[in-house]
This record gives C-alpha cells, sequence and structure tokens, in this order.
C-alpha cells in the first residue's frame, strides 16, 4: 500500500485533513485519516531495516493516531446533540446551519418565559411616548405587531423526543428465561455462559498479517449486514455460515476473533467438549440452548474451532448414536438461523434471527458432512503466508524487542518459505531467548538465585537479538504443512471453494 503514495502525497492527506478540521468538516477529515494511517504503518514495516528512521515514523504515526481519536470524539459529541434550534427550526445536522441570524423573539421549548437567561433589547424603547395629559400634534397610529404567544411553563425538564435514548442493558439470558434464576435448563445456560460467552476478543484485524481477501469476503458477510441491514434483505439476506479452512497455524481463529470485535458482537467460542456430557439427550439439548441464546444475545458470532470433530461425515463404522443426533441437531439449528421464522413470528424477532453468524475453522475439510458444507455457503481458504505476509510476521511479533542492526528482513523471508504464521511466532520466540541461553552457558556453575539478582545479567539477556539468533532458531524451528497436505488444500479448494 505504501507503494502508491510519496511523502509529498502523505503530506498532501496531513494538510487536507487539518483544513477540513479548521473547517468544520469533520466527516471529510477523518476519510483523509483513515486513508493516511494505513499507509503509514505499511511502510513502517518496510522500514524495518533502519530502526532510526523507522522510531521518527512510528511517532508521526502516534500523533495521527491521536488526532484521529480526538476527531472521532468530536463527531459522536456532535451526534449527540443532533437536534439545535436555531431561529425557531430544527436542524438535525449541525454541520449544515444556515448562516442567519437568531432571532431573538423566538423562546425555545422547555424555557421559563417569565426567568430568560438572557436581557432582550425591546425592539420599540427608543420610540417617543408623550405624557398621558399631552396629546401629540400630528397623532400617527403606529401599528405594533401583538407578541408572539409563549410556550406555557412546564415544571419539569423534559429531552427532545427525537433524542436517541441510552440503549438498555440486556438482561443476562437465564434472568430473562427464569426470573428467579432456576429452572430445568438453568444449570446447562449457566455453563454455556461461563465457557463460551465472550462479548468483546480485542483482536483487531490490523493484528493479523496479509489475508486481505479473507478480510475482505468476511467484512462483506458479516460486518456490511450489521452496519446497513435494510439493504441486506430477501435476496441479499446475509449469510448463515461462513467456513474458514487452511492449514494449521495461519490465523483462522484470529481472523473470527477480529471479526467479533469489529462488528462488536457477542463472540461464542465452541468446541467440541462445549457438547460434551454423560447423560443421554443433553448434548443435542446443548446445541438448541446455544444457538437460542446466540438469538438472544444478537449481532452474535459462533465461533466452532475444528469444526470437523463435530460434524464429520455421517455413516462411518465408527459412529455413535449419541453423535449424530448432536450433528442433526446442529445442522437444524444452522438452517433455522437465518431462514423465516415460524408462523405468527414478528419482524423483530425475524431481524433478529438474522444477525447471528456461524464461522467454522478446520484443518481438514474434506472430512466435513456434505450437508454442513452446503450450510457454509462462504468457504474461505486461508493460505500460508507469502513473502509479504512473512515479512508482516516478523515485524508484528519482534515490535517490542530490540533487533539488531544487522538482521537482514529479507534474509529471514527466503529461510522461512513453507512456514505458517505459528512457526514464524515460534521463530522469534526462540531466537528471543537466544540471550539468556547463552549469558546461562556463560556463567555455568553459578548460583542461580545469585545470577538473576545481578544488574550486569539482566542487562545482557536483554540483549538486542541478532542474525545468528534468528539463524539458530529457524534451525530449531521448522514447517509444520508439507507439500503433500498443501496439494490436498489446493484440490479441495478447486472443488468447493467459494469466496
Amino acid at each position: 500500500m505504501s507503494g502508491s503514495y510519496s511523502i509529498l502525497d502523505l503530506s498532501r492527506l496531513i494538510k487536507d485533513a487539518n483544513e477540513y478540521m479548521a473547517l468544520g468538516k469533520y466527516g471529510k477529515a477523518l476519510k483523509k485519516y483513515d486513508i493516511a494511517l494505513p499507509v503509514i504503518e505499511a511502510r513502517i514495516i518496510d522500514l524495518w531495516r533502519d530502526p532510526t528512521l523507522q522510531e521518527k515514523w512510528k511517532s508521526l504515526l502516534k500523533s495521527l493516531k491521536e488526532d484521529r481519536d480526538n476527531l472521532q470524539e468530536i463527531i459522536n459529541s456532535l451526534e449527540t446533540f443532533h437536534n439545535v434550534y436555531k431561529d425557531g427550526q430544527i436542524f438535525k445536522n449541525p454541520d449544515k446551519f444556515p448562516t442567519t441570524s437568531v432571532n431573538v423573539n423566538y423562546i425555545p421549548p422547555n424555557q421559563n418565559p417569565q426567568n430568560p437567561p438572557y436581557q432582550v433589547q425591546n425592539q420599540h424603547q427608543n420610540d417617543y411616548h408623550p405624557p398621558q395629559n399631552e396629546q401629540p400634534k400630528n397623532k400617527i397610529e403606529r401599528r405594533v405587531s401583538p407578541p408572539k404567544p409563549r410556550p406555557p411553563q412546564q415544571t419539569g425538564k423534559k429531552k427532545p423526543e427525537s433524542q436517541p435514548k441510552p440503549k438498555p442493558k440486556k438482561k443476562p439470558y437465564l434472568e430473562s428465561l427464569y426470573p428467579d434464576g432456576k429452572g430445568p435448563d438453568s444449570d446447562l445456560i449457566e455453563m454455556l455462559e461461563r465457557e463460551v460467552v465472550d462479548t468483546n476478543p480485542h483482536v483487531s484485524f490490523d493484528d493479523i498479517a496479509e489475508l486481505e481477501q479473507a478480510k475482505h469476503a468476511l467484512q462483506e458477510a458479516v460486518l456490511l449486514p450489521l452496519a446497513i441491514p435494510n439493504f441486506f434483505k430477501g435476496i441479499r439476506r446475509p449469510w448463515r455460515g461462513v467456513l474458514l479452512y487452511g492449514p494449521p497455524g495461519t490465523g483462522k481463529t484470529m481472523l473470527a476473533k477480529a471479526l467479533a470485535t469489529k462488528g462488536e458482537t457477542t463472540f461464542f467460542n465452541v468446541h467440541s467438549s462445549s457438547f460434551a456430557s454423560k447423560w443421554r439427550g443433553e448434548s443435542e439439548k446443548l446445541v438448541r440452548i446455544l444457538f437460542e441464546m446466540a438469538r438472544y444475545y444478537a449481532p452474535t458470532t459462533i465461533f466452532i474451532d475444528e469444526v470437523d470433530s463435530l460434524c464429520s461425515k455421517r455413516g462411518g463404522s465408527s459412529e455413535g448414536e449419541g453423535s449424530r443426533r448432536v450433528k442433526a441437531e446442529l445442522l437444524v439449528q444452522m438452517e433455522g438461523v437465518s431462514s423465516n421464522t415460524s408462523a405468527g413470528a414478528n419482524e423483530k424477532n425475524k431481524d433478529q434471527r438474522q444477525l447471528v453468524t456461524v464461522v467454522g475453522a478446520t484443518n481438514r475439510p474434506w472430512d466435513l458432512d456434505e450437508a454442513l458444507r452446503r450450510r457454509f455457503e462462504k468457504r474461505i481458504y486461508i493460505p500460508l503466508p507469502n513473502e509479504k505476509g512473512r515479512q508482516q510476521l516478523f515485524y508484528l511479533n519482534t515490535k517490542k524487542i530490540a533487533i539488531a542492526k544487522n538482521v537482514n528482513p529479507g534474509d529471514l523471508v527466503m529461510l522461512t518459505k513453507g512456514y505458517s504464521g505459528a512457526d514464524i511466532s515460534n521463530v522469534c520466540r526462540e531466537a528471543a531467548l537466544m540471550p539468556l541461553r547463552r549469558e546461562l552457558i556463560a556463567n555455568k556453575g553459578k548460583n542461580l538465585e545469585d545470577l538473576v539478582k545481578s544488574e550486569d545479567f539482566r542487562t545482557k539477556i536483554r540483549a538486542p537479538i541478532t542474525m545468528s539468533d534468528f539463524q539458530q532458531a529457524i534451525k530449531n524451528i521448522t514447517k509444520t504443512s508439507s507439500e503433500k497436505d498443501l496439494q490436498e488444500y489446493d484440490n479441495w479448494t478447486k472443488e468447493f471453494s467459494s469466496v
């Protein structure tokens, strides 16, 4: 991204943003910031070889992010005061005020006419009024408009009707179902809320290197229906399920959490043990309760990790009756997430059901049941990172530790061909421990308790990571995906992928 914008272009973007801020055009200024910030972040990654210059760009990025956050606060504050009285009218948008003068005869609603906060000058106070016993010679009849009627005095202060009310906090699902907290399924509900509910995973798309195609597909499938729900109706109804498949360690779970964070949805992190029970019929009941809770807390993202362990192909010799019932219930509930509600259901419940999205992740998509594969209407391949992605991963994993100047990012990228994101994270962790291991070997035989208290020891173990440290770490950490595995993913993608 940084290659398409020069330094001159960046300076123009920042200059335009400042000018729009000065003119009060906050929306246009925010767009300029949103264009400039990703460009600067990409440039910081490209300048990894020059730490001094990189620090200057980081300082600029930090300053611009603070300006952007302040601008966003201003916009949010203006939106809360969107009803503004002026010239006896109501204007919804404060940015489009007319330039006419204020009418002093207008008294806003809820204002006590007996005690005005300001003194209004009488428009006829300079007219000549003769004494009562003296009549003017040439009496001129002066027409004075009658005073405008004032609204009746109100004892209490009321907010304008059109002012948005704060969104009430939703009760827990258990309390809404059983007000006293006790019921037939209370134990199951408490277990699900305790184990799988996460209201905000706090993961950003910026924390994930590369995978731009997958990010765009997820945003189109989940975030856009939340932003413009009136558009996604009928044939444009939201996708009921999204499947993320690919080699292990490529960021499938991170994508699902970033999706829930960006859309501010309730996040259900589900795995096979969430439905495990020794009682007959309880596992499929847990599946039903999970989806009922998801519809109650909508908008909701249900993330099923290793979904192939729950819904492998039916009819196998090792399949038990309980496992088959769980699969059947999961298929029924997924089909009902975004389908039309039953007769008699209102539109509110229908829209609520459409705000539940099931995101599944698997390393073995060919083991999925064909009925479940159909319900995952979006099937997105998450491949191994390419050269640019591996460089971003090295930067993201080492941005908080010191790196020596002899470290060449290009050489590291070439040495880690075929590595996944998790593999590169392990390489960086291994390299970060190399200074500690060298000091332990050099001080072998000394008392460990006295050694760790030494200030010199603590300084040396925080020495910058060198190129040799990375090379040794790459020898210790090997890649996890083979060429045969990658070929199977390519074959399945050609046959079943749906981005």
